[in-house]
């Protein structure tokens, strides 16, 4: 395990030995059958949903680490190309890659 890609960085961060290695975590999504018929199967069909249901959506907020982590896995599932999360980003970068991307759902 000591070479592996999820074991020595922390979303794309070396940590250099400062970190015990979490394994992996999964999230829950939690809805009443009653209101919701057809629950969101994919992180695209869940941001759908939520802007469908603007403030009846709710997660921790950041800094909590549920919050962030599930902040991470939206912008992992949803971003052209994934390999980027894993380098150095500069303004002119972060721009090109979030243009008409943000906003609040």
């Amino acid at each position: 395990y000591k070479n592996k890609a999820s074991i020595v960085t922390d979303f794309g961060v070396a940590v250099d030995g400062y970190e015990s290695p979490w394994g992996f975590s999964q999230f829950v999504f939690y809805y009443d059958s009653a209101v919701v018929k057809r629950p969101p199967k994919t992180i695209k069909a869940f941001l759908k949903h939520a802007k469908k249901n603007k403030g009846k959506i709710t997660y921790p907020a950041p800094p909590d680490f549920i919050g962030t982590t599930f902040l991470k896995q939206v912008l992992y599932e949803t971003i052209s190309d994934p390999s980027l999360l894993s380098k150095s980003v500069s303004n002119a970068d972060f721009k090109k890659h979030t243009k008409k991307k943000c906003g609040s759902y």
